[in-house]
């Protein structure tokens, strides 16, 4: 085995964009780390492609984790992670508090932006930014099948209308990269 570990964002500066296979992978074990914190009551706050350390042997995703730590949702204020405004629910900015949807939000951004190479919603400022990601339509990109929509989903301006988790959101990742490369 020839493993080197790296930053997901590292990865994506050097090669642009990423694998949708390496992303729906990345993805999963991500969610997983989510999905099993969300069940002890914490959350991350802003998954985001610099805090996602990936173990790579060649292209083979061997392992992926979160650097950080969670937190209990009640200790988070949405102004520390301003400087994260990229990957920041849109209900956190109408003032609710914290939740896994938020989680599965700001992984939703970094899967799109590991696959296009550019953010769903960036723009020239913070506050436009904030704007697009409000109105929720996420930019055309070259997202073969259905992975625009599985992404749209996870990534709608109300929490209600995103996946019940982080988990169900990956297997329909998943799932849409799949029926995208079966054969037929």
């Amino acid at each position: 085995m020839n493993a080197a570990v790296t930053t997901a964002a590292a990865l994506l500066a050097v090669r642009g964009t990423l694998s949708a296979e390496l992303v729906v992978d990345i993805v999963g074990a991500i969610a997983d780390q989510l999905d099993s914190w969300a069940t002890e009551g914490l959350v991350y706050g802003t998954v985001q492609s610099s805090e996602i350390d990936v173990l790579l042997d060649g292209d083979v995703l061997v392992a992926a984790a979160l650097t950080g730590f969670p937190s209990p949702p009640e200790v988070l204020r949405p102004t520390v992670l301003m400087a994260n405004a990229r990957y920041i629910a849109p209900e956190l900015l109408r003032g609710n508090p914290f939740s896994p949807s938020v989680d599965q939000y700001s992984l939703a951004c970094t899967a799109f932006e590991l696959m296009t190479g550019t953010e769903p919603f960036a723009a020239g400022t913070v506050a436009e930014t904030m704007a697009r990601a409000g109105r929720g339509v996420v930019p055309a990109a070259d997202l073969p099948g259905d992975l625009g929509v599985v992404l749209a989903t996870a990534l709608a301006p109300d929490p209600h209308d995103r996946y019940e988790s982080a988990g169900e959101f990956a297997a329909a990742l998943r799932r849409a990269v799949w029926d995208h490369h079966a054969p037929g």
